[in-house]
């Protein structure tokens, strides 16, 4: 038996493991992990005082039935921690306590809940205490007017930019500084349905429906993650998630984001290859391959990490609202490091709007791509075999790496206490998954298969000729999800670093055959995946990610920092998920119109 049947064998032996859980009379004798009394209520009275935080639950006598159930349930690590317990309280200065320290105050309201269950409870994180002034008494900041100053500045551009191009009309001369600011020529850029004629770039078009699908299906992912950071009416459906075959394939598909990079790499280098049949090709062009990819990203970025520094934190009155605020907190230390594209390097444990770690990962393997290109594009064949070995050897130092620093794969850190904190603190989340050089696998793969397209372009290559071919690329999706959920449920029952190990690596390498299949197949093979994902509608959609992808993370939190405790079922999820989406790519219309293409074409203009 081979190596790939000996896996196949074990994965699909083994998926069907589950944990010990309570029974469900036990679980609702647990107190609630979430509480929040009536905020708005609270703070309407000039007298109000509301104070939210974390208080760790300790048995008031031995033995204590309860807090043996909650310990019990605890050591699951996909579970809450239920001997700690979030709670929102509403402390009125009439209130009969004589205590005049609020969070003394708020501490006893907390002890006596608790000792309705003969336990102690004690302060380990005070969110805020919040008064009727604080609510009503705001003032912007420095920082917010200067944001607020910046937007204006680029709508007055716009607007200046949009009156010239309308009265020059069809002169031949104008100054394209400043007709890059007009509002209708850029909304033709962004509405504009390529009729490629070159079949070169007409066969990548599926790639444009296939970011799209991609980005949808994080979004999903990330609003399910998103309630578990906000206050819940049944933590117990959470836990039930993690335990399902949907948990693990929502925790084991986050690689699904070095598709992304993966269409980066693969892009470049073929672009590349494409112009050298009638272009020289050199290290000379570096500088402005890099110039041009950052004022490509740079814009837009920072515009989206100046907001989430400045007003993102005041989007949302209610108790939980300081959980953006925590997030405002960071961006704002954080923001020279985003516009150096250092922010997954840089105070890498705390995390700004956490999809933009992918943003810096992009550009650095964007340059290598460039790099290696530049220097192998005579060498077509030599760089195919060096890009194939330098993807093994990358695979291996991502194992050996796990192993010497003990971390683990996604489906293993993904945990309710690690989401809730937003992986702070959980060093496979910072030091190996949203570092650059976990990516090397990704950009080696990427050049390898941007090689290899343009050989068998070059050789009039026909996928549909080829049954197996055919075939692979039509189950690659199914056996990616498939491994994703039955080696993601078995992969979450077991801890050693050897098993780690080989699993992240035996897991990279399904995952890049299926990628490799699917993505060929797109390219290559007539039929119904390539007629929608190619359809002609998806290219302005297509222009808008970059915008959607930072806009769905703020837009997202919003909406599920709701003023009360809520449900979360896959039904709650699937109207945060639309609203998002949809929200996303109506915001990302004016973003895009407005700011990232005036700004490519000011800067190219200036060259």
């Amino acid at each position: 038996m081979s190596p790939i049947q000996y896996v196949v064998l074990l994965y699909f032996l083994f998926a069907g493991i589950t944990a010990e859980k309570l029974t469900n009379e036990e679980l609702f004798q647990l107190p609630p992990v979430f509480h929040l009394d009536d905020y708005n209520k609270c703070l309407s009275v000039k007298d109000g005082v509301y104070c939210l935080g974390e208080f760790e639950l300790t048995p008031k006598h031995e033995p204590n039935h309860l807090y043996n159930l909650m310990k019990r349930h605890s050591e699951n690590r996909y579970n809450f921690n239920r001997t700690r317990i979030h709670r929102g309280y509403c402390i009125s200065a009439d209130s009969p306590s004589i205590e005049q320290n609020i969070t003394h105050r708020f501490e006893k309201y907390v002890e006596a809940y608790a000792q309705t269950h003969e336990m102690h409870a004690t302060l380990s994180e005070l969110h805020y205490c919040r008064t009727y002034t604080d609510r009503n008494n705001f003032k912007p900041s420095f920082e917010q007017n200067l944001f607020v100053q910046v937007v204006c500045a680029i709508v007055v551009l716009n607007l200046i930019g949009t009156a010239y191009d309308m009265t020059t009309g069809d002169a031949p001369e104008k100054n394209k500084l400043l007709t890059a600011w007009s509002i209708p020529a850029n909304w033709n850029r962004l509405t504009y349905i390529s009729k490629e004629s070159d079949p070169r770039i007409k066969a990548l078009m599926p790639m444009q429906g296939a970011r799209i699908a991609g980005l949808a299906l994080i979004m999903f992912g990330h609003a399910r993650a998103m309630l578990f950071m906000m206050y819940t009416s049944s933590p117990e459906e959470l836990e039930g998630l993690l335990h399902s075959p949907e948990g693990a394939e929502l925790s084991n598909g986050t690689i699904l984001v070095h598709s992304f990079l993966l269409l980066t790499t693969l892009l470049t280098s073929y672009h590349f290859l494409v112009y050298s049949k009638k272009n020289k090709l050199g290290l000379f062009m570096l500088p402005m391959c890099i110039f041009k990819r950052i004022i490509r990203i740079i814009p837009v970025h920072i515009l989206m990490v100046g907001y989430a520094s400045t007003w993102w934190g005041t989007e949302r009155d209610g108790p939980l609202s300081s959980i953006i605020e925590g997030h405002t907190k960071v961006c704002r230390q954080k923001f020279w490091s985003h516009l150096f594209f250092a922010n997954n390097i840089v105070d890498k444990e705390n995390h700004c709007l956490l999809p933009t770690w992918y943003l810096p990962v992009d550009l650095h393997l964007y340059i290598l791509a460039c790099i290696l290109t530049l220097i192998m594009w005579r060498y077509r064949r030599q760089a195919m075999m060096l890009y194939a070995a330098c993807f093994v050897l990358t695979i291996l130092q991502n194992v050996v790496m796990c192993y010497t620093h003990e971390w683990s794969s996604a489906v293993q850190f993904i945990t309710p206490e690690n989401l809730r904190r937003m992986f702070n603190g959980v060093e496979s989340f910072s030091h190996f998954y949203i570092s650059t050089w976990a990516a090397l696998p990704t950009c080696f793969m990427g050049l390898f298969m941007g090689h290899l397209h343009f050989e068998l372009q070059e050789k009039g290559f026909k996928g549909n000729d080829h049954k197996w071919f055919v075939f692979l690329h039509y189950i690659s999706v199914p056996i990616a999800v498939l491994w994703q959920i039955k080696a993601g449920m078995y992969a979450t029952k077991h801890t050693s670093l050897e098993f780690t190990a080989s699993f992240i690596a035996i897991d990279r390498l399904v995952y890049f055959a299926s990628a490799f299949f699917f993505i060929f197949g797109l390219i290559n093979v007539d039929g119904p995946l390539k007629r929608f994902f190619g359809w002609e509608g998806w290219q302005p959609l297509a222009r808008m990610s970059l915008a959607v992808m930072l806009l769905h993370w703020i837009i997202n939190m919003v909406i599920a920092a709701r003023p009360n405790i809520y449900g979360t079922s896959t039904f709650d999820t699937m109207l945060d998920w639309i609203a998002t989406f949809v929200m996303s790519y109506v915001i990302a219309v004016p973003v895009t119109v407005l700011c990232e293409i005036p700004m490519q074409r000011f800067f190219n203009a200036l060259l």
